[in-house]
């Protein structure tokens, strides 16, 4: 059963069935455009430097020191720091991240970004390194998407959401997790 069939099966199915399956009624189609770049140890500061780029509007970052996130509200950054227990406002992503400095974050450990529909993911290589993903929506429905809503570390910010991409296995006869990408704070 290809995804176009899948959807349209879902839509159709009685409103007790779907809450016993615990299947979301925003079930759609969608494409998915995906490209790494990688990071040695030595490039901390590019690293910083092109996640600064990405224009975040809503994101979670793991330093060293302290997990952090940022929302955008009322056309300002607001950063909540777990370790000052307070909230900071930001008029920019320059003054934003001017701040991220190895002295009081430590190293960038991994993180998640959003931005409209994109996302950009960050996780250690394992090798001294880190992996850059970022995530874009294309036209071809490739995949089924749906939206879930993860519990919150971050109270005074919301809850994180993700979009989660299934796609058909033929070895399996069955639908099977691909990619899920934060897309921020609900």
């Amino acid at each position: 059963m290809q995804a176009d069939d899948l959807s349209k099966y879902l839509k159709k199915l009685p409103e007790e069935v779907k809450a016993h399956l615990q299947l979301s009624d925003e079930i759609q189609l969608s494409g998915l455009s995906i490209q790494t770049k990688n990071y040695n140890f030595e490039q901390h500061e590019q690293l910083l430097a092109d996640v600064q780029a990405f224009e975040t509007t809503q994101a979670w970052l793991c330093f060293q020191q302290q997990p952090i996130a940022v929302k955008t509200e009322a056309g300002q950054l607001k950063l909540y720091d777990k370790r000052l227990n307070e909230v900071q406002f930001y008029d920019d992503h320059a003054s934003l991240f001017k701040q991220f400095n190895l002295e009081h974050y430590g190293y960038l450990l991994y993180g998640e970004l959003a931005k409209g529909d994109a996302a950009l993911h960050i996780r250690q290589d394992g090798q001294a390194g880190w992996i850059v993903t970022t995530y874009a929506p294309t036209d071809n429905d490739s995949y089924l998407l749906e939206s879930i809503t993860q519990m919150a570390e971050f109270d005074e910010i919301g809850q994180p959401n993700y979009r989660v991409y299934w796609q058909f296995d033929p070895k399996t006869q069955r639908y099977c997790q691909a990619h899920a990408h934060f897309c921020g704070f609900l």
